[in-house]
């Protein structure tokens, strides 16, 4: 229940118009991208970012 309740989706759109969305779990340190089914662990840089922009 505690890795769902960490769950902070953001969508990210190119110039172009495209956008993806992405779910991020930054107490964990995981993101999941919904486009191939698959985890990412969230490194260093990633994490600074994440806290930077949407708190922790």
């Amino acid at each position: 229940m505690q890795f769902t309740g960490d769950l902070r989706c953001i969508r990210i759109e190119t110039a172009d118009g495209l956008r993806f969305y992405i779910g991020l779990h930054p107490t964990f340190g995981w993101m999941y991208d919904e486009g191939t089914l698959a985890y990412y662990r969230i490194g260093d840089e990633m994490q600074r970012w994440i806290e930077q922009s949407f708190g922790n």
